[in-house]
């Protein structure tokens, strides 16, 4: 067996019979990692989350809008003065889709162009009306006449009057044609009304029109027409006009620009229901409070994307941090042999500084090892889910970096345990490099907030490559097949390699001295 085996082993028994030595092993990662997972993992108590929108208005219509109501930006305005979402207006659909799957938004909703011309023409209902009223009995009261009441609506309602119903309606297959509603008087209409009889209509209506629609709509015509033909009619008389409602067979929907919403894949059903059903709300009741009850269509767009929370996000920093505090163990358990007469013995039994110097490598990997597990298994418990490409890309990438990592942090602490030379001096000499390390890592905040001229050399600080292998390995699902994680790999090594090279050095001088 290589003799850095042998120290290893010994360094790991000597962790086993300190019971600080566990303790700082184990309780302290489970307690920092438990720590990370109760304040990100999710939220406490009765905060209320607000979801951010994208609003995506794609309408570059010029047409006169007769309402404000009708008017996207207003729409967008009411909303967003509400303060029941956080609002974000696009005018680009690319743009929005691209926030939703960096999830920048939880949700888009998208108007198509043409929209606010709908809302327009459809505020103004167009109605075709067919006299089917054949009896030429004599009618004493020309209000009772159907060409009175077409003369009468003709200045205030889109009327047309037509004369062949069954050749008219066949061009409610066309979901271009202009006319909503058919309004067709039944014989002896006029001739009842004269006889203080009551008379009656159909009401004809598209299909897929909705049954709300269709009844505001029956009773404003049917208001209409009795506030006009029974308007000589005194209190006593019987007359009253009723009405009946009908599908126009084989009819299509008239065209409408639907209302799109987009979702990530991964957002729960509940999250889409509220977004969903609460704008829904806005804007029916923003569009339609006065005065027309215009059908709005909405269409759902799934979006390939998975939801990574807060807890996710910032495991690469917490797990690098975790493995910082092997530095100061390290450096500890190497100025301690030194203090303990440790390295005069070894040396003394002709073991070579390349065999102690691994073998502390090799222990101090075993426990980077265990506590990343430990970390891993709590943050886990707390809602921690890793997003990778493949599982060999996960496991293999995962032990690369912890590897190379170890060896940065070994080859540090040869380096701080000649600086400082006694354990004492050692505990707290080494956040002179634990500060710097930790604070250029963007392991707690986005390095963009620090000075923009330091940016550009974060990239090559040890810790900070860290960071973003892991964000690549189990955040970003980047596979080991990317050439950006071996170029990390390639500057980590070469860290550790030159600083190992320097530690070695020094090590051995201060064995000797």
């Amino acid at each position: 067996m290589p003799k850095f085996w042998d120290i290893a082993i010994k360094n790991l028994k000597s962790i086993y019979r300190d019971k600080k030595s566990w303790l700082f092993i184990l309780l302290i990662p489970i307690f920092y990692y438990s720590l990370m997972g109760a304040i990100f993992g999710g939220r406490i108590g009765n905060d209320t989350y607000v979801y951010t929108i994208g609003y995506v208005n794609m309408d570059e219509s010029s047409t006169i809008i007769n309402q404000a109501n009708y008017n996207l930006s207003e729409i967008y305005s009411i909303i967003e003065d509400a303060e029941a979402f956080h609002m974000r207006y696009y005018t680009d659909n690319n743009s929005a889709i691209h926030d939703l799957e960096e999830e920048e938004v939880d949700a888009v909703v998208v108007f198509q162009e043409g929209f606010q011309e709908y809302l327009n023409s459809s505020s103004h209902k167009k109605y075709a009306i067919f006299d089917n009223d054949t009896s030429v009995a004599h009618i004493s009261n020309y209000t009772h006449q159907v060409n009175y009441f077409i003369n009468v609506t003709s200045s205030y309602m889109d009327i047309t009057n037509i004369s062949d119903f069954y050749a008219f309606i066949s061009n409610f297959n066309d979901p271009n044609f202009p006319i909503d509603y058919v309004i067709v008087f039944q014989e002896g209409f006029e001739a009842n009304l004269d006889a203080t009889l009551n008379a009656s209509f159909t009401f004809y209506y598209r299909d897929t029109t909705s049954e709300t629609t269709v009844d505001i709509q029956n009773m404003i015509i049917q208001g209409t027409i009795e506030s006009i033909m029974l308007q000589g009619h005194l209190p006593s008389e019987s007359s009253s006009i009723e009405s009946t409602t009908s599908l126009i067979e084989s009819s299509v929907p008239k065209y409408q620009p639907d209302v799109q919403f987009y979702f990530r894949d991964s957002t729960d059903i509940t999250s889409k229901q509220i977004i969903k059903g609460m704008m829904m709300a806005f804007l029916d009741g923003i569009i339609n409070y006065n005065p027309s009850s215009i059908d709005l269509s909405y269409e759902d767009v799934p979006i390939s994307g998975q939801s990574v929370s807060w807890l996710t996000t910032g495991t690469p920093g917490y797990i690098m941090y975790g493995m910082l505090s092997l530095l100061s163990m390290a450096t500890i358990l190497i100025t301690n042999e030194k203090k303990t007469g440790t390295l005069k013995r070894l040396e003394s039994s002709r073991m070579r500084p390349f065999d102690m110097l691994f073998g502390h490598i090799v222990s101090n990997t075993a426990i980077v090892i265990t506590q990343f597990l430990i970390g891993i298994g709590v943050l886990a418990i707390f809602g921690f889910r890793p997003i990778y490409a493949s599982v060999w890309s996960l496991i293999f990438g995962t032990l690369i970096t912890l590897l190379l990592a170890s060896i940065f942090i070994n080859a540090l602490s040869l380096v701080a345990a000649v600086i400082f030379k006694t354990p004492e001096a050692s505990g707290g000499g080494v956040w002179v490099f634990l500060i710097p390390l930790m604070t250029f890592s963007g392991a707690f905040f986005p390095l963009e907030v620090i000075a923009p001229g330091l940016v550009p050399y974060t990239t090559w600080i040890p810790t900070r490559i860290v960071v973003l292998l892991f964000q690549d390995i189990f955040v970003d699902g980047i596979g080991l097949l990317d050439p950006s994680i071996w170029l990390n790999f390639l500057w980590l090594t070469l860290w550790g390699a030159g600083l190992f090279t320097l530690g070695a050095f020094l090590y051995r001088r201060f064995a000797q001295s």
